[in-house]
């Protein structure tokens, strides 16, 4: 009976022996697993905002694209409506070369913000061709290019406005301060 007892302590010590080497190795062997399920998430994550900031690259192609689109209507108006003011006023009789002057200088930087807006617009679509997180800095060269081109475009935006405010607004004062000179009625 004794014999019988210690063979049965026997197997279930040799039974537990082998079910704490098998979860030891289950142990060792799961950190493996859980490293590669880390490092596949973490790719996994990487590739998804990769692609979220394309989106958001993409919405901002589109919005400095609208933003271009309505400062260049906004001045083409502008400037179109003092060519026809310079056309009512010349048939009033007003000595409007001053003003014709100052619209010619007008388009012309309408013509400058239109090529750096398209040039901005460029680079950006330039630096969207580089790979997202790329270790080269080529991305980052590329955006810094493209913001550079967006203060010349915001300082172009301002000469305009300055420009209007400053020189064509004082020369619409002068004008409608002017007698105007009635060349068809002499009495």
């Amino acid at each position: 009976m004794k014999t019988k007892r210690i063979l049965t302590l026997l197997y279930i010590s040799a039974f537990t022996f082998v079910l704490i080497g098998y979860a030891h190795a289950v142990e060792t062997t799961e950190p493996n697993n859980s490293l590669q399920k880390r490092k596949q998430t973490r790719e996994q994550l990487r590739l998804e905002r990769c692609e979220l900031g394309e989106q958001k690259f993409q919405a901002h192609i589109g919005r400095y694209e609208n933003v271009r689109r309505g400062h260049l209507a906004s001045f083409n108006n502008m400037k179109t409506r003092l060519e026809k003011f310079i056309v009512r006023a010349q048939e009033r009789g007003y000595d409007t070369t001053k003003l014709e002057e100052d619209v010619e200088v007008l388009g012309v930087k309408i013509e400058t913000l239109s090529q750096d807006m398209t040039l901005f617009i460029a680079k950006l679509q330039e630096s969207k061709t580089h790979t997202c997180g790329s270790a080269d800095g080529t991305y980052a060269e590329a955006v810094k290019a493209a913001r550079d081109q967006l203060k010349i475009v915001r300082e172009d935006v301002m000469d305009i406005k300055t420009y209007f405010r400053n020189t064509i607004r004082p020369d619409i004062t002068a004008l409608k301060s002017q007698r105007p000179i009635n060349s068809g009625t002499e009495e």
